[in-house]
C-alpha cells in the first residue's frame, strides 16, 4: 500500500528522522510494481486504468506471490504518475531510496498495453521502464548523481534474486556477478548466506566475506534473520568478528572503491572482476584484445 505499518510505526516519519540522526544511515525501502487485490490501492488503479490489462479489457491477475495480483502499466502516463506520486509521498516522510524489486515477471500471452506495446518484446522492455520512473523520481528529489537505485532487474545496483543456502549457490552467485560485472555492470550484491532456507553457519560466515567485498553489502533472506549475532553461541562470536573484520577491510579500502566507482561509466576498470586466463591463437600475442580468452573463477 505504499505505507508503513500503523501498528509497527505509528509514526513513520519520526522514527525515520531518529535513526537518521542517531546511526548516520540513509533509509531504502522495498517496493515493487504489483498491486493485491486485497489492497487498498486495488481499487484506485482498476478505476483509473493503471493496470496491465487481457485482450477482452478485463485487468490481468493471477494469485502467485500476491492474491488477485494486478501489475501497474508503465506505458500508461497517468499510471506512472500515479505510482510516482506514491513515492513521492515515502520520501516526503524521510524515504532516501528505493530497493525495485520484481519487474521480470511479466505476462506476454492475451494481454494489452496502454500504448499497444508488443507484449513479447515488452517482456523485458517492462522492468526498465519501471526502474527508470523509479530512478527519476529520486534524481527529481536529490539532484543529479545523488539517486540511488538498488534493483533486482534493471542496470543499477544490482543484486541476483532468491538463491538457495547452499555452498553451490554461493559459487553459482560468485559467477553470476563476475560475468555480470563483465556485461558492464560496476555495482552487484547479493543476499549473504543465501535467500532461501537457512544457512548452515560454516555457509554464513564464508558468505560474510564474500558479501563485505562486493560493492554493496547485503544482510537479508527468507524466514530468519542474516544477522551474525544469531550464529553466534555463548562460547564463540566468530560470526560477528568475522562480518567486522571484513567490513573494517572494505571501509579501509573505501578510497579505492570510491575511486572506481567514479571511472565506472567510461572504463572497464570494474569493482569486482575475473581472472582471465589467456591463451595463445596462432601467432598473435597473448595481450591481444582478440586472443581466445576463458574467464577463470578462483
Amino acid at each position: 500500500n505504499f505505507t508503513f505499518d500503523p501498528d509497527m510505526f505509528p509514526n513513520p516519519a519520526e522514527y525515520l528522522r531518529t535513526i537518521k540522526e542517531k546511526f548516520g544511515v540513509k533509509v531504502c525501502v522495498w517496493i515493487n510494481s504489483y498491486i493485491s487485490q486485497d489492497s487498498s490501492l486495488f481499487k484506485e488503479g482498476l478505476e483509473g486504468g493503471y493496470f496491465i490489462k487481457r485482450t477482452n479489457g478485463n485487468v490481468w491477475q493471477w494469485d502467485w506471490w500476491q492474491p488477485g495480483l494486478a501489475i501497474v502499466d508503465f506505458t500508461n502516463p497517468a499510471a506512472c504518475k500515479w505510482y510516482g506520486d506514491k513515492l513521492r509521498a515515502l520520501l516526503d516522510l524521510g524515504v532516501d531510496c528505493f530497493k525495485t524489486d520484481f519487474g521480470e515477471r511479466i505476462p506476454h500471452i492475451e494481454v494489452q498495453y496502454f500504448d499497444g506495446s508488443d507484449p513479447y518484446k515488452m517482456h523485458n522492455y517492462y522492468t526498465h521502464l519501471y526502474n527508470n520512473l523509479v530512478f527519476n523520481i529520486l534524481q527529481e528529489r536529490f539532484g543529479e548523481h545523488e539517486a540511488v537505485l538498488f534493483a533486482r532487474s534493471a542496470t543499477a545496483v544490482h543484486w541476483g534474486g532468491d538463491c538457495e543456502s547452499t555452498w553451490e549457490a554461493m559459487s553459482e552467485t560468485l559467477r553470476g556477478n563476475l560475468s555480470l560485472t563483465l556485461s558492464g555492470f560496476g555495482f552487484v550484491s547479493h543476499d549473504i548466506g543465501g535467500f532461501e532456507g537457512h544457512p548452515p553457519r560454516e555457509i554464513y560466515i564464508r558468505w560474510c566475506a564474500y558479501g563485505a567485498f562486493s560493492s554493496h553489502t547485503r544482510l537479508h533472506g527468507s524466514g530468519s534473520y542474516r544477522v551474525p549475532r544469531n550464529y553466534d553461541t555463548d562460547d564463540d562470536a566468530s560470526a560477528s568478528k568475522a562480518l567486522a573484520k571484513f567490513i573494517d577491510a572494505k571501509h579501509r579500502l573505501s578510497p579505492y572503491i570510491y575511486a572506481t566507482v567514479r571511472i565506472l561509466p567510461s572504463s572497464v576498470c570494474l569493482h569486482k572482476r575475473p581472472d582471465w586466463k589467456i591463451r595463445s591463437v596462432g601467432n598473435r600475442s597473448s595481450r591481444d584484445r582478440h586472443s581466445g580468452s576463458t574467464p577463470h573463477y578462483a
